[in-house]
C-alpha cells in the first residue's frame, strides 16, 4: 500500500505539473475511489495537491492582471508562468544549483514583489 501510494503521488505530481491529466475531474473521481478504498488518510496529499493547483490557477490570473498593469521598464519582456505549491502535498526531489537567466531572475523579483503586495 505504501510503495502505491508514493507511486501513485510522484505519477499524479507529473500529470498536475506538466498539464497532462486526461481532466481534472477524471483525477478528482479517481481519489474518491482511492479514499473509499484506502481511507482519508491516504488520499489526503493527493487531494491538497488538486487543490493547489486550483490556487495557484487563481494566484496565477491575478499575477498576469498585475503584470498587464506594469508600465515602462517595469514590463517583462517574456511571458511568467509560475506555481505556488505547498511543500508538505508534493513530493520532494533533490534540489539542483542552477544559474538563471536575468530574465528568469527579473520575473522572481516580480513575482516577489506581487506576493509581498497581496499577502
Amino acid at each position: 500500500k505504501d510503495m502505491f501510494s508514493e507511486y501513485y503521488r510522484k505519477q499524479l505530481a507529473r500529470r498536475l505539473l506538466q498539464k497532462k491529466s486526461a481532466s481534472e475531474d477524471a483525477e478528482l473521481r479517481m481519489l474518491e475511489m482511492l479514499k473509499l478504498k484506502c481511507g482519508a488518510q491516504f488520499t489526503s496529499k493527493l487531494e491538497g495537491m488538486v487543490k493547489d493547483l486550483t490556487m495557484s490557477k487563481e494566484h496565477q490570473m491575478n499575477f498576469k492582471e498585475y503584470l498587464s498593469a506594469l508600465e515602462g521598464d517595469e514590463r517583462l519582456g517574456i511571458d511568467c508562468e509560475v506555481q505556488v505549491l505547498t511543500t508538505g502535498y508534493w513530493p520532494s526531489y533533490t534540489m539542483l544549483e542552477v544559474e538563471l537567466p536575468a530574465e528568469i531572475v527579473r520575473c522572481m523579483a516580480v513575482l516577489k514583489t506581487f506576493c509581498e503586495l497581496n499577502t
